[in-house]
């Protein structure tokens, strides 16, 4: 794998949403920024935008009960839509719904109140081996494919790349159906819809000291117009709750894969951004500790990341937590 730590930083837009809870997902659209932010014990999930020139969020969807899920899914799907990960199973979202955030934005309780993508583990016609586990989204800059991961019980990952005009189609065709069925088993769209797919055995453990496994953190996904896969990496520090120290070992490696369209099943030829040597977005003598969180790829060397960052908090009874003290959007590059 060829790794670099050449890593500029060229630029911020920040994620001032004020509620101090981690920023999934930013992203960076051509009039709006966005952050997508889970609240209330990642219960609920809340979607805010600011104009990108400036000026103070405002929310525009709020998610509970069923309508939310742990997601990292926030991606355009057409005017005044957006996919957003639904459903949670055990904490995070296993369908992928879309959102007409101009006339049903706002509250929700139920993901029946959206068109959405359902049986995900039966994308890209590939052999599920696990139980479905986690599903995320992404559409290419284009706006013309439609990036599905799916992660099963064993870390293996799924990618299946489709025409995003088939997936809108699929949606379309179940709009107006009741809540309990407006939904589209995805494994029913055509296979010439597909562009590619393909699996990573050994995609993620949460063990850092298994070294068999790619990824010890599974964060962000997204692809660029040629078809490469992207994912940022970064667990959480763990605080001790007794000195407030975020000691070494608790304090995780960083980095962005970057999946060639070419080599998907060739790690000698995957990127890795390591974020970690190249000190880029770490902050020093400040007491802050990252979170590498969503990705949003630009092209096969430029990309923004959002990043949430971390400080000790002391709570009443004298011991500490960690406490989420902001979160941006960076605009990366690589060399």
């Amino acid at each position: 794998m060829y790794e670099t730590s050449s890593v500029s930083n060229n630029g911020e837009f920040s994620l001032n949403v004020g509620h101090h809870s981690v920023v999934q997902k930013g992203d960076v659209g051509s009039a709006y920024v966005y952050a997508l932010q889970l609240r209330d014990n990642a219960q609920s999930t809340y979607v805010l935008r600011r104009s990108k020139s400036g000026g103070a969020f405002t929310q525009i969807l709020d998610l509970h009960g069923t309508a939310a899920g742990h997601t990292q899914t926030w991606s355009y799907a057409g005017p005044n839509n957006w996919f957003i990960g639904t459903k949670s199973s055990n904490g995070w979202a296993i369908q992928i719904a879309r959102v007409n955030i101009k006339n049903n934005g706002g509250y929700h309780d139920t993901h029946f109140d959206f068109p959405r993508l359902a049986h995900l583990d039966r994308a890209g016609n590939l052999s599920y081996t696990g139980s479905l586990v986690r599903a995320e989204a992404a559409v290419s800059p284009d706006h013309t494919k439609f990036l599905l991961v799916t992660v099963d019980s064993n870390g293996k990952g799924y990618f299946t790349i489709y025409n995003l005009s088939a997936i809108n189609n699929a949606l379309d065709s179940v709009q107006n159906n009741d809540g309990a069925h407006r939904y589209f088993d995805i494994g029913k769209i055509e296979s010439n819809e597909i562009i590619d797919s393909f699996v990573i055995e050994k995609l993620f453990s949460n063990n850092v000291n298994d070294t068999s496994y790619v990824l010890h953190s599974l964060q962000g996904f997204d692809i660029d117009n040629d078809n490469n896969v992207f994912i940022s990496s970064q667990k959480a520090p763990i605080i001790n709750t007794r000195t407030g120290a975020f000691p070494k070992g608790n304090t995780f490696h960083k980095e962005i894969l970057v999946i060639p369209a070419n080599a998907r099943y060739d790690q000698n030829q995957w990127t890795n951004v390591n974020l970690s040597a190249s000190g880029v977005i770490d902050q020093p003598h400040t007491g802050r500790h990252t979170e590498v969180e969503g990705i949003q790829a630009i092209d096969s060397n430029n990309a923004y990341l959002t990043v949430a960052y971390h400080i000790k908090k002391k709570k009443s009874d004298g011991t500490y937590v960690s406490y989420t003290d902001y979160s941006t959007i960076y605009k990366l590059s690589w060399y």
